[in-house]
């Protein structure tokens, strides 16, 4: 049987490109994606980490200090206590209430000491993500009806945030 052997030297013709359908998946993938865009925003907070340099500065202002653990929200102002707040792990009523009541004292001691800006959060590692958020967005700003007039109060923004290991506050 012979073989028929192709013509190395002939050129090979390519049949057209059809890109049409390709321009009408563009045609409605771009203005999706650029509709979708829009939603996709990130949020930060600006922290500070604790360090041993940080105790001189403290000592020089009012030391202000929340420790958080799973069953507690505990505020040291100067050399006492300002308040403790003792919450159920599970109880979420319960934590938005000492969420509130956190952010009403943070407001009296603010409203005392209003150049003051620092604050050293300690947290306890077993502490869930979002009350961790929840106290640092508590203790940066605080919406405040006056006068009619609803506003956004600046209480700390200094934040340093440390972790709670054995008993004491060391920096993260």
């Amino acid at each position: 049987m012979p073989r028929k052997f192709r013509d190395i030297s002939s050129p090979v013709e390519l049949p057209p490109l059809n890109i049409t359908s390709f321009l009408n998946l563009m045609v409605v993938l771009i203005p999706f994606l650029l509709l979708t865009a829009v939603f996709n925003q990130v949020s930060a907070i600006d922290l500070q980490i604790g360090s041993a340099s940080d105790e001189k500065v403290e000592k020089e202002s009012l030391p202000l200090e929340i420790f958080v653990d799973q069953g507690s929200i505990r505020i040291r102002g100067g050399n006492r206590w300002r308040s403790s707040f003792d919450i159920e792990k599970n109880d979420n009523q319960a934590w938005q209430t000492a969420l509130s009541d956190m952010g009403d004292i943070l407001r009296e001691i603010k409203n005392l000491h209003p150049e003051e800006k620092n604050i050293r959060v300690s947290f306890s590692p077993l502490v869930d993500y979002q009350r961790v958020v929840d106290v640092l967005r508590v203790t940066r700003g605080r919406m405040v009806n006056q006068d009619g007039v609803r506003y956004r109060m600046e209480l700390f923004p200094g934040i340093s945030v440390s972790l709670i290991e054995e008993g004491r506050a060391t920096a993260m």
